[in-house]
């Protein structure tokens, strides 16, 4: 969102969407991409204090897009630690989304650790490297979320080829994309 103004027009729409549906299923958890940039806006922060109740339903996605606010990353490497330690003090789950890329670096997870939950591995940028070098690149991943007991999940995943690469007992993770499921309807929830 370029402005507070727009993030709330949005946010405000997007708050009654994802209440109706925690409410209609009780049972399903469901994950919401934040970009950096909004953390800048006063408007997320309504956004989730109102879906609080909802915490226990929603995991928030930290994007790995650096904000344009400062011009010095390091500034923005002092809100990612703040606003993560306040998404977790409303009750929320912390995803990292694409990490290894963008502001998702090794020192943000190394730093941040105590308030993530999850960390979400993109297989998109390996496409053009050998498959070993991709898996060894993973496992080092892997370790680390074990280090620190936090959740990994291998994006992308979209042949059978592709799932059995990440089954290994020492290196289990939990795997997204198309070969386990395409994109449904909202009304294919029931």
């Amino acid at each position: 969102m370029k402005d507070d103004k727009h993030n709330k027009i949005f946010l405000t729409w997007f708050a009654e969407e994802i209440s109706e549906l925690t409410t209609h299923f009780p049972q399903k958890r469901f994950d919401i991409n934040i970009e950096p940039q909004q953390l800048f806006y006063q408007s997320t922060w309504d956004f989730l204090t109102k879906l609080s109740p909802y915490s226990a339903q929603l995991i928030i996605e930290i994007t790995e897009r650096v904000p344009q606010h400062f011009e010095y990353p390091s500034k923005n490497a002092i809100l990612l630690e703040s606003s993560l330690s306040k998404i977790k003090s409303l009750g929320y789950q912390v995803a990292l989304d694409d990490v290894g890329s963008g502001q998702n670096s090794l020192g943000e997870v190394i730093k941040n650790y105590q308030n993530i939950d999850r960390l979400k591995f993109s297989t998109v940028c390996f496409r053009s490297v050998n498959d070993q070098i991709e898996l060894d690149f993973l496992k080092s991943w892997i370790k680390l979320s074990k280090e620190y007991q936090l959740d990994i999940v291998v994006e992308g995943i979209e042949t059978e080829e592709m799932a059995a690469r990440f089954v290994d007992d020492d290196y289990y993770c939990l795997q997204q994309g198309f070969y386990w499921q395409l994109p449904e309807d909202v009304t294919s929830l029931n």
